[in-house]
């Protein structure tokens, strides 16, 4: 269980960072032409708007996008080419190129970027090519709106008339599915002719002639896919002079369409995705038999391992550990390099892609070889529990080891990234399986739990949840719930819970834990004092600031001591910073600043002075000159902070979004109210879109924009959103929550400013009476209230 770290600024996480992205087209073979697509690449020259080509896994969609994006480069026209393989893909994409498109960092972060993006597009001189690959799942290219009401993240070109094209790629066919604005292009298997002639392409002139091509590719019902392997295994075969010829490997379209039995359908039949399916298996087969004769021995089991991960490309240098592998009897004494060399035959036969190398390399499965790997064409006889269960083991290794380190560490992140969806996977695959072991499971649990953990950090918290609830199931199931791995989860459901603004059920679920943590690991075990320092928090998040206060006192008491952590741990230096943060909440301004510039010192030599802890303490020194006043210093740290900030974790972090709402404070108390309103409302776009209406951080934002519509004399305005913000801010924080109790004193002041003095004045005695006993008669929010209550009994209007 991991708590240490400085994660609390005074907005609150919101997104990671985006993700490095290439929009630049793949590059295609040229030594090998597309056949058989003349008529459609002729029709799509002329495309205007936006097109779907759909059709069956393998049947050749992307390879047609890759001719027409090299067709449009040899133009010299724009080419951007997005992955809607899946939501993370698909928005660090559009992101990408809306920069490319010259929108700035800033104008993204308001949260309407899908808005800016096509009217930037729509202005475009010229002619230019988006294209969008893999839409298999419609629910992604809704994105901000909806699809098909023209307000997703693919969109009906209204401007500038046939300038623009966009081609989009899916297997989903259904007119109902897409806007009418869309027009759909099938894309069918290859005549005899064509399809022969891509074998030819591949194979080479010593498999045989044109004739025995067609003919064999007839069998093949014209799937390129299918082609494509057939073509790479003959490549392989034929090239062996015919006195060391395996008699066992085909190495003639003839004799290898001989060896095709059981063909699912008839020349001529439409192909289903069945069909195509049980063609690809068939390739597959001789393919790794062919493998496994010429001294690649682990390649069928290595493919179906690579088939057990997800959809996804596979990050194999972080999953594919030797260690582990050899230890497996599935894989026993297997070495890196024969693991490495194994991926490279495998690609030699076109059963996987080498993509180029970039941040996290790559392997990735087409999901027709995939299905075939697993079994998936015989329902009920899928991979067999040993490998999948060694999947989970690979796993857990990942998420434990050097390369992820932790999930909060914006360093990671692209690994854990790529990691994702692959541990989410196993879970629920192996979840699903009552057959598989308690050591499936666990290894299963381990890496869903970490997976988890990323989302939380990323601020994906609903979801973060719902993973966490599901890791806890299977961890009670087989570990029980009193084990140390047990209790992290439920570890982590708190947080989350009070990232979601429930404090009241975070603390809850936090002293459950602690409970059992005091019994299983005693008193002073880190884990505890983690546990401790979360009851603190969503104390002080409900203002119980004394109690919190005290809370974290007893926990650094115990840290210090140079046996538990020492004096310089992060967790430590964390506990100290909470110290200082209720210090401020109490109106200890001048020592809580102390207390940060202490924390400051020591973390700029632990952690250095890049790190995100390091600006966070940063951060709130520049609040705490704030608080006394000291404005222009306040805003001139903040900008040196937020400089550093958008380097080292993006535009749209968590921590650079809190320091834009610092600025945008401190420009309002130095009566800049317009440009402090725009820098609010900025922020506020990002928090809507992720975190939702009722969270607290939105709430606060909201309650700024009033504050300063206020300030420029927008009364009314202000009154009425106060209003609409304090019945929120009561159910989601409760009548006496300090965040409430300011809601009330704002209605009161602006009601006072409208000449509502006798209400106004009602309103401040029934706060200040609140503030009093919440916040006690020295704080400076109930002396505020005091001096507000006096001036309006001397008439005066404030």
């Amino acid at each position: 269980m991991q708590y240490g770290g400085i994660q609390h600024v005074t907005f609150g996480e919101v997104e990671r960072p985006d993700q490095e992205v290439s929009i630049s087209p793949p590059l295609g073979d040229p030594a090998r032409p597309l056949r058989g697509r003349a008529e459609l690449m002729a029709s799509l020259e002329c495309l205007a708007g936006v097109l779907v080509l759909h059709g069956l896994g393998g049947c050749g969609k992307t390879r047609i996008a890759m001719e027409l994006a090299h067709a449009a480069t040899q133009r010299k026209e724009p080419v951007w080419w997005i992955s809607a393989a899946d939501q993370t893909q698909l928005v660090a994409g559009m992101h990408a190129l809306a920069r490319r498109l010259g929108i700035s960092a800033g104008e993204l972060g308001r949260g309407d970027a899908a808005d800016l993006l096509w009217e930037r597009l729509e202005r475009q001189p010229g002619r230019w090519l988006l294209i969008v690959d893999n839409a298999d799942d419609l629910s992604l290219l809704d994105g901000p709106g909806e699809l098909r009401r023209g307000t997703g993240w693919v969109r009906p070109l209204r401007g500038r008339g046939g300038a623009g094209r966009v081609l989009v790629t899916s297997r989903e066919g259904r007119a109902s599915r897409w806007g009418g604005w869309c027009r759909l292009q099938p894309v069918q298997p290859l005549s005899d002719l064509d399809a022969g002639q891509i074998l030819l392409d591949h194979a080479g002139a010593k498999a045989g002639t044109g004739q025995e091509a067609a003919a064999l590719a007839i069998r093949l019902q014209g799937l390129p896919l299918a082609l494509r392997l057939v073509g790479a295994y003959l490549a392989h075969t034929s090239a062996v002079p015919a006195a060391f010829a395996d008699p066992a490997a085909p190495a003639t379209f003839d004799r290898y369409l001989q060896l095709l039995r059981d063909r699912p359908g008839a020349a001529g039949e439409t192909l289903s995705q069945q069909q195509a399916l049980a063609i690809v298996a068939q390739t597959w087969r001789l393919s790794l038999d062919q493998l496994a004769r010429t001294g690649a021995p682990h390649a069928r089991s290595l493919l179906t391992l690579l088939a057990c991960f997800a959809d996804a490309p596979v990050p194999h240098e972080l999953l594919l550990r030797p260690a582990v592998l050899a230890g497996s009897p599935l894989f026993a004494g297997i070495t890196g390099m024969e693991i490495w060399e194994t991926l490279r035959a495998l690609a030699d036969y076109a059963l996987i892609e080498l993509p180029p190398a970039g941040a996290v390399p790559t392997v990735v499965v087409h999901p027709l070889v995939r299905d075939a790997s697993i079994g998936r064409l015989e329902p009920g006889h899928g991979v067999d529990g040993a490998m999948l269960e060694l999947a989970a083991s690979l796993a857990e290794a990942a998420a434990l080891s050097e390369e992820t380190r932790l999930p909060e560490d914006p360093a990671t992140w692209p690994v854990w990234q790529a990691f994702l969806p692959h541990a989410l996977f196993l879970r629920a695959t192996i979840e699903s399986q009552p057959s598989a072991g308690s050591a499936a499971r666990s290894c299963a649990a381990t890496a869903a739990h970490f997976a988890a953990r990323v989302l939380a950090a990323q601020g994906q918290h609903a979801q973060a949840e719902q993973e966490y609830r599901a890791v806890l199931a299977l961890r009670i199931e087989v570990v029980g719930e009193r084990h140390p791995h047990t209790l992290a989860t439920r570890y982590g459901i708190a947080q989350v819970l009070a990232e979601q603004g429930g404090y009241a059920r975070a603390e809850q679920e936090y002293r459950a834990v602690l409970a059992v943590e005091v019994e299983v690991l005693g008193e002073r075990h880190p884990d505890t004092l983690a546990t401790r320092y979360g009851i603190a928090r969503v104390l002080a998040e409900q203002g119980g600031y004394a109690q919190a206060e005290q809370e974290y006192r007893a926990i650094l008491a115990v840290e210090v001591e140079v046996e538990v952590l020492g004096e310089r741990h992060p967790h430590t230096l964390a506990t100290r910073h909470e110290i200082a943060r209720v210090l401020a909440e109490q109106g200890g301004y001048a020592q809580a600043e102390q207390e940060y510039r202490a924390v400051l010192a020591v973390t700029r030599e632990v952690l250095g002075e890049r790190h995100p802890d390091t600006l966070t303490t940063r951060h709130e020194i520049a609040r705490m000159l704030a608080a006394q006043g000291g404005y222009a210093r306040a805003e001139q740290e903040y900008r040196a902070v937020l400089a550093v900030t958008r380097e080292v974790l993006g535009e749209r972090h968590p921590h650079t979004l809190a320091t834009r709402y610092g600025i945008a404070q401190v420009l309002a108390e130095q009566g800049g109210y317009a440009q402090a309103e725009q820098e609010y409302r900025a922020v506020l776009a990002v928090t809507r879109e992720v975190l939702g209406e009722r969270h607290p951080h939105t709430l606060a934002t909201r309650h700024e924009i009033a504050r300063v519509l206020a300030e420029q004399g927008g009364y009314a305005q202000a009154e009425q959103e106060y209003r609409a913000l304090l019945a929120l801010r009561m159910e989601v924080l409760g009548e006496r929550h300090p965040d409430t109790l300011t809601t009330r004193h704002e209605i009161a002041r602006v009601l006072a400013e409208q000449g509502g003095y006798a209400q106004a004045e009602q309103e401040y005695r029934a706060l200040l009476a609140l503030r009093m006993e919440v916040l006690g008669e020295r704080h400076p929010h109930t002396l505020t209230t005091q001096r507000n209550l006096d001036a309006l009994g001397e008439g005066e209007q404030r």
